[in-house]
């Protein structure tokens, strides 16, 4: 017996040798998804979460873990204990407030990959893929919608805070409107939060009273609240960075179009690349209309309030900036 034994551990010993054989079947893929935002915002965040657990059902092999992590003194211990003690082999984050702490727990575990979701790294670690967006395009075409629909000739553009990427997309409406309406008056305006639906309400109606009657947001879940002012007013409302999901059924008829960024696209196309050995660490990655995640959520209709030939002329504006006809600053 102890002859036999030895010579089956030989045997698999060689076994192991022989190139394209693989003793552990089926290895797992193991993902994490650490968010420092509550899920339930219907936005960016619930369709990263989508993007994560569809992958996990579409590919058998791949086990995800969604971590919500909102102290930012619990962000380290987060990453240690997800990789060393979970063993995560790909780690996702989304957002900039957690790209220092990811940025160190990849120095930390070299072998360990990281896709930062709207992260601004320009020369990432060769274990880490940054991800962000020109969503500069969506908005371009929000501001195109809110040139077609105001009566007033004002509207309004509400930011979660008065950063460099808010006033980027809020450049790109500006001339998104006056591409379509060049005397149209247009104003930003600052919710002072991403997660505060009644402070974004109270804006929201402070506008309408000053006249503006069409409003975009890039304010996430802050936006819920503008979008109930323009609602209870009769007002118009485009959604932005809270709009992937369709919001449509909550506020009706305020709901003229939802433009923006998904996420959840991104994350997949992430895990579906490292499932089949593909990682693009070490870059950057500029994720654009011509790559899906960014753009408008649905064609508007004339149930919509948009008449044929407006309807023709934002499916032309998308297809330009897809194809570069169209380019933007």
């Amino acid at each position: 017996m102890r002859k036999a034994g030895k010579w089956l551990a030989l045997g698999l010993v060689l076994l192991a040798l022989v190139p394209g054989v693989n003793l552990v079947a089926n290895p797992k893929t193991k993902v994490v998804l650490i968010l420092d935002q509550r899920r339930g915002d219907q936005g960016l965040i619930d369709r990263t979460v989508e993007g994560v657990q569809k992958a996990a059902k579409d590919m058998p092999n791949v086990e995800v873990q969604i971590v919500e992590t909102r102290d930012a003194s619990e962000y380290a211990d987060t990453f240690k204990t997800m990789i060393r003690q979970w063993k995560a082999n790909l780690v996702i984050t989304v957002f900039e407030g957690l790209t220092k702490p990811g940025l160190q727990a990849a120095k930390d575990n070299p072998d360990v990959k990281f896709a930062m979701i709207y992260s601004f790294i320009e020369n990432p670690p060769a274990n880490v893929l940054s991800i962000k967006y020109k969503d500069s395009e969506a908005y371009y075409i929000s501001g195109a919608m809110a040139g077609m629909r105001t009566k007033t000739g004002k509207v309004a553009f509400t930011s979660g805070l008065d950063i460099p990427d808010g006033r980027e997309a809020y450049n790109a409406y500006v001339a998104g409107v006056k591409s379509i309406r060049p005397d149209v008056e247009t104003t930003f305006s600052v919710v002072g939060s991403f997660e505060d639906p009644a402070k974004g309400k109270e804006i929201g109606k402070s506008l309408i009273s000053q006249g503006y009657d069409v409003m975009c947001g890039w304010a996430s879940k802050s936006d819920w609240g503008v979008a109930e002012a323009c609602k209870e007013a009769g007002n118009a409302y485009i959604t932005g960075l809270s709009g992937v999901m369709d919001l449509r059924p909550k506020y009706g008829a305020a709901v003229i179009g939802q433009n923006g960024v998904d996420f959840g696209i991104s994350a997949y196309d992430v895990i579906a690349d490292f499932v089949k050995g593909k990682f693009d660490g070490g870059k950057q990655e500029l994720r654009t209309i011509a790559t899906g995640d960014v753009g408008m959520h649905y064609i508007p209709t004339e149930k919509d309030g948009y008449t044929k030939d407006q309807i023709k002329k934002l499916v032309q504006l998308q297809e330009d900036l897809k194809s570069g006809k169209l380019k933007l600053n």
